[in-house]
């Protein structure tokens, strides 16, 4: 009845059902949730931050190789949000277990 007497405006673009279920009030928007980063989006934007100059060409080699070996452990697609001290004990654990460059576990 309201809206009929021009004593409350629907907002345009506003369903007017919604805006009369809600006693004409207009819900705020939700912002939207941060992308999930995945392990590779992660090591990808790490690496880009560090080559050209930021990091010594070994030590970016090194670091590339522990990724990779992370890479394995977690896979790819893992949430690295959701990254737990667990998480980092398996692969501790699994790196412990595999055989070394010499040969010895």
């Amino acid at each position: 009845m309201r809206i009929e007497q021009k004593l409350l405006m629907v907002p345009t673009g506003v369903d007017i059902m919604t805006f009369v279920r809600n006693d004409g009030r207009v819900e705020e928007a939700a912002e939207p949730a941060p992308e999930a980063l995945t392990f590779a989006q992660f090591r990808d934007r790490y690496l880009a931050a560090h080559e050209g100059g930021g990091m010594e060409s070994d030590s970016l080699r090194t670091v590339r190789i522990h990724l990779k070996h992370l890479a394995t452990t977690l896979g790819e697609r893992f949430p690295i949000r959701s990254l737990a001290a667990s998480d980092l004990q398996g692969h501790i654990a699994r790196r412990a277990a595999a055989k070394g460059a010499g040969g010895v576990a």
